[in-house]
């Protein structure tokens, strides 16, 4: 699992198929990561690389719509708007 990261890691999320769900490039030191999308599709389970190394698989169980303060390296973010994430 991923406890924390620095700038310049590539963060890439990947379905169960292989394709690039998320990817971007950390602006700087992180303790954890949030990503919303209405591409995450719940019940599916995705993949997290840091630096092209495995580093959580992880499932979609729900749908945050509003605040959220989940303990664990993946978070819903706040006010998603209805879209789904970790």
């Amino acid at each position: 699992a991923v406890s924390s990261g620095k700038a310049g890691d590539k963060i890439v999320l990947k379905d169960s198929s292989g394709n690039v769900v998320f990817e971007t490039t950390a602006e700087k030191t992180y303790q954890k990561i949030g990503f919303s999308s209405s591409d995450i599709t719940i019940g599916e389970t995705y993949t997290l690389y840091i630096n092209g190394t495995e580093s959580a698989s992880l499932e979609s169980t729900s749908q945050t719509t509003s605040n959220s303060s989940n303990s664990g390296m993946m978070q819903g973010g706040q006010n998603m708007g209805g879209r789904r994430g970790f």
